[in-house]
């Protein structure tokens, strides 16, 4: 069992070793001292190493002898990264679990924007018009757009579904024009 004495540095009982362990940036640097004073200095060295080098050092570079089966004390874990290309807007995408990357390809290879504004237009609605639908809990305001493109998001309330298709018909324009969907300081100015 590991007693830790100080950061980085701890006590193995089973090996009788004081065990150097320092990680940054998913990679590790491990060395086991016999003594408190060595495992202190390989730890010092190590860090100083970091500091100057921008990246963890291997025994070699610390002047230290490799250790068992000829490591270097310098571990760094195998990621998978899966890449590809939404086919909706050619963007490319990283995943790095093979979960992940399953569901992707599940959902048509299309990036969380494209999906998120697929799914959002509902072409048909309790209204039956594009992106304007009707919520009937409401008290005032019962007519709601919702615009999604680019991953960006658009609502607005209204008492008519005559000002909801003419607020929908503004924010379109406006996002023809800017290539983006209005802020709320916009919608209110612009739109309303």
């Amino acid at each position: 069992m590991r007693k830790v004495i100080e950061t980085n540095i701890s006590f193995d009982d089973v090996r009788n070793k004081y065990v150097v362990k320092i990680e940054r940036r998913r990679a590790e640097f491990r060395y086991e001292a016999d003594t408190l004073d060595e495992a202190r200095s390989v730890k010092s060295k190590a860090l100083d190493f970091y500091a100057n080098n921008d990246r963890m050092p291997s025994r070699t570079d610390l002047g230290l002898k490799p250790g068992h089966a000829g490591r270097d004390g310098l571990y760094i874990p195998y990621i998978d990264v899966y890449e590809d290309k939404c086919v909706s807007c050619e963007r490319h995408v990283r995943y790095t679990t093979a979960s992940a990357y399953s569901r992707f390809k599940k959902q048509g290879r299309s990036c969380p924007y494209c999906r998120r504004d697929r799914d959002g237009r509902k072409p048909w609605n309790s209204t039956k018009v594009l992106n304007v639908s009707y919520m009937k809990d409401r008290l005032d305001r019962n007519y709601r757009v919702s615009l999604y493109r680019d991953g960006q998001v658009f609502f607005c309330n209204v008492e008519t579904i005559e000002e909801a298709i003419e607020v929908r018909d503004k924010a379109l324009a406006f996002y023809k024009q800017h290539n983006r969907l209005p802020s709320k300081e916009e919608r209110n100015t612009l739109i309303l």
